[in-house]
């Protein structure tokens, strides 16, 4: 990953991404002003070193937003959800904080499972 300075709050951040007509968030999306161009794609395409690390990162976020945001509407202890979800209460609290590097594509597929959520993958060619 590029070293870059911390400029903010990393799940809350994900989560302030505007939402496509369809209620999808826009993960390609970065604030920008009428009439200006935005700088890159998604925050992923200018933190990542390839593409494919950055196309990784975008569908983890997109899935630990779901999943944090399950868990949410459980209104439910972090210790009750993690137990719920076959976790450890420390292992959700990283998921919970947006700590995306600590969970694999796949662990995060499994997880959104066990939250009752169903995963769909959609698959384009490249613009």
């Amino acid at each position: 990953m590029k070293p870059i300075p911390f400029l903010g709050g990393s799940l809350d951040d994900l989560r302030a991404f505007p939402r496509t007509p369809g209620g999808k968030r826009d993960t390609n999306w970065i604030g920008y002003s009428e009439g200006s161009t935005p700088m890159t794609e998604s925050v992923w395409d200018a933190l990542e070193d390839t593409p494919t690390e950055a196309e990784n990162m975008k569908l983890r976020s997109s899935l630990m937003i779901a999943i944090s945001e399950a868990v949410s509407g459980w209104q439910v202890t972090q210790t009750d959800a993690a137990r719920r979800l076959g976790v450890t209460q420390p292992r959700l609290n990283d998921l919970l904080r947006g700590r995306v590097g600590k969970f694999s594509l796949d662990a995060l597929v499994a997880l959104a499972a066990r939250a009752g959520l169903a995963v769909h993958l959609e698959i384009t060619l490249a613009a």
